[in-house]
């Protein structure tokens, strides 16, 4: 206890606090001799216990976050902005002056001006970079299972709003905006809470070894579909991944820091990042990144915090929520936090970690690099415009400067690619008339990435096949290697998102100028519909995504639908093996206003026929000609199965083909009548066990 006493009172003099209270009494304080605003709600006011002591759930954060809202209106908005698949609100909090945070409109269309060099000239920005606040986005909790960030947020907020008698948040709110996003994963959050709570007997227990240390399948880490969405900031299926990058793209703050939880027996990580680094980022913003972790560090130090720097999380994948902001010009990490996994962990060295150390130290860094985005905010500011400035510059001189998406093989796999990057920020043009470019002519329809833009270094590095390593780095993985030692990449080293979807795409150092229309992340597959009114069938060529949903959208509507085993050839074309077969005597009177409705919705090309004479291959009425049935799927579900896997593969079919499957807990499976289900999945898993 004494020696307990000692450091907390040696923290105190260091950050220049006089309070004796803390001296006198074993009370823990998250930042000690801090005095705040009595007319500012505790969480103590709100929730009825303080932020550390428990877990708090979506319900509550959201309540807290309304109720710091009502008492600091003109201090912090709380907007909603997305829902979760399980129906829960996502909200992010503004914190500032009351002056910045009523410009907040104006602050979004400004940062967007000092986004675009090719419109805001030097000197424009010069003034925008005077006026302009500094901005620092803290997202929360991705991992549903990595708890303390989301408690951290609710401390920061209320430091923010109620301290009194710290000179550091004035400076943060007079300099700043402060973007809290409390919770990116409620639905992992609330399955960790409940089974953790539900777990816990008369005492938590500090034994890594108990249930409530030990989470069952699918554990909290992902979202409903099971997603890690920490990976899906570049593939952007996700509806919480989609409404945050959303928010991002308009605001566009200038320091973003994803906060994260690691094994309880660790300390803590932030910047410098680990190599390797990602060779599209620019030194302005890792430069940053060394000030940010330096101030951090200051305040580390002050409180008696361990940490470490530059080891295991590295920046070169550029999918992450902590390096995706990178390519519009952010400077932005990741900051890790020893996990205790619930209320008390015990450690290999015997210390006791408690939930509200790790919220504390989440709550200090965050506060450590808020002061730092505001005291160097015209730096920060600078290097926003200067990095759009060198993205557009290393376009022009790039031997890919522009990426060709010809648009003639997988019309649906293209499109979901160019929206995609639409919805990203990229500028993506649709070509309305032939072109030459690239030694090639291509037709209209074509979709065109020029990478002199300032998205153009997010363009280069997703779309280009080859990404390098540091060749030191390299050369030192191949010594460990030699003496069979562990490499040192932490995840991802390859994402080419053209071969990723199987998407032909072609590039060059041509400038390409054709007429042609921006594309937008919302705009629709265009359907094509021939021969509407077709007195025999409707024929739907094989061969993408689109066909696909045709054929689950028909058979869920009771159409009844043929497919081809092999290709065959009409008077009218050609047609691949799998055509589906829509005959107009085999359906209902209404079935050319279905069709028409089924290929706007799904972007499907239909070829009506009025006669059902075959060329070449099999008729219509061939034994080669298969009628289909709309099958019942089940899926393995529950251990063994591979979460990730389970998850993704039913996302797919219910969500990209809009068809239901049925999940089956995989222990009831070698036991079960499946008889009535025509179609079986088993994910990856090993089954030995469970179905013999």
């Amino acid at each position: 206890m004494k020696k307990r006493l000692l450091l907390a009172a040696a923290i105190t003099a260091s950050l220049g606090f006089t309070s004796p209270v803390l001296a006198e009494q074993d009370t823990f304080e998250m930042w000690p001799a801090a005095q705040y605003n009595a007319s500012i709600p505790t969480s103590q006011d709100v929730l009825g216990y303080e932020l550390g002591e428990r877990i708090t759930s979506h319900a509550d954060t959201l309540k807290y976050y309304y109720a710091l809202q009502a008492a600091a209106p003109d201090n912090i908005k709380v907007v909603e902005f997305g829902e979760t698949w399980e129906g829960r609100k996502l909200i992010y909090a503004v914190i500032g002056s009351r002056e910045n945070l009523a410009n907040l409109e104006q602050f979004a269309k400004n940062m967007n001006r000092l986004a675009d060099p090719r419109t805001t000239s030097a000197s424009e920005a010069k003034k925008l970079i005077a006026s302009l606040p500094s901005s620092v986005w803290l997202e929360h909790g991705v991992h549903g299972n990595e708890i303390s960030s989301t408690d951290a947020s609710m401390v920061t907020a209320y430091h923010l709003l109620a301290a009194t008698n710290q000179p550091m948040v004035k400076n943060i709110l007079d300099n700043t905006l402060v973007f809290i996003d409390p919770m990116q994963n409620p639905d992992g959050r609330m399955r960790f809470i409940n089974q953790y709570y539900a777990t816990v007997g008369m005492e938590h227990s500090t034994d890594r070894l108990s249930a409530e240390h030990n989470e069952p399948w699918p554990r909290g880490r992902s979202n409903h579909y099971l997603f890690d969405m920490n990976r899906d900031w570049l593939a952007i299926t996700q509806p919480e991944t989609k409404a945050r990058i959303r928010v991002i793209n308009k605001y566009k703050p200038t320091v973003v820091i994803d906060l994260h939880e690691m094994g309880g027996d660790s300390s803590y990580f932030f910047v410098p990042a680990a190599q390797p680094i990602n060779p599209h980022m620019q030194k302005e913003q890792l430069d940053n990144n060394v000030t940010i972790g330096k101030n951090n560090a200051k305040y580390f130090d002050q409180f008696g915090f361990s940490y470490y720097t530059r080891e295991v999380f590295d920046a070169f994948y550029p999918g992450y929520g902590d390096s995706w902001p990178t390519f519009y010009g952010a400077s932005a990490a990741t900051y890790e936090v020893a996990s205790a996994r619930g209320e008390q962990f015990e450690k290999l060295d015997g210390s006791i970690l408690q939930y509200r150390d790790t919220v504390q130290r989440h709550f200090v860094a965050s506060m450590a690099t808020a002061e730092t985005t505001a005291e160097h905010r015209e730096k920060i500011l600078s290097d926003f415009y200067l990095y759009q400035q060198k993205a557009i510059e290393a376009g022009k001189d790039d031997d890919e400067r522009t990426f060709i998406l010809p648009n003639v093989r997988d019309r649906a796999a293209t499109h979901r690619l160019a929206t995609l990057m639409a919805e990203h920020g990229v500028e993506v043009k649709q070509a309305s008339e032939s072109f030459r470019a690239c030694g090639e002519r291509y037709k209209a329809g074509a979709f065109i990435i020029d990478t002199a833009q300032p998205r153009g270094l997010f363009a280069k590095t997703t779309f280009t096949q080859q990404v390098d390593m540091d060749k030191t780095f390299v050369a030192e993985q191949e010594r460990r290697r030699a003496n069979k030692l562990r490499d040192q990449i932490y995840d991802v080293t390859g994402w080419s998102l053209p071969l990723m979807f199987n998407v032909d795409t072609e590039s060059c150092d041509d400038a390409v100028k054709v007429e042609g229309k921006m594309i937008t992340a919302d705009m629709p597959l265009q359907s094509e519909l021939v021969n509407a009114d077709a007195k025999v069938a409707y024929l739907v060529p094989w061969g993408d995504m689109s066909a696909g949903r045709f054929l689950t959208a028909a058979l869920r509507a009771g159409i009844r639908v043929k497919s081809t085993d092999q290709a065959f050839k009409m008077e009218s074309g050609s047609y691949p093996a799998g055509t589906l077969i829509v005959e107009v005597a085999q359906n209902g009177k209404n079935l050319a206003e279905q069709i028409s409705e089924i290929a706007t919705e799904t972007g499907a090309r239909v070829v009506g026929v009025d006669t059902s004479w075959v060329v070449e291959g099999p008729s219509f009425g061939s034994e080669n000609t298969a009628g289909m049935s709309a099958p019942k799927i089940a899926m393995a579900w529950d251990e063994p199965t591979s979460s990730l896997s389970a998850g993704s593969l039913r996302f797919v079919i219910e969500r990209q083909f809009n068809y239901p499957v049925t999940a089956i807990r995989a222990g009831n499976m070698s036991w079960a009548n499946l008889s009535d289900y025509q179609v079986i999945i088993l994910p990856s898993g090993n089954y030995a066990r469970h179905l013999g």
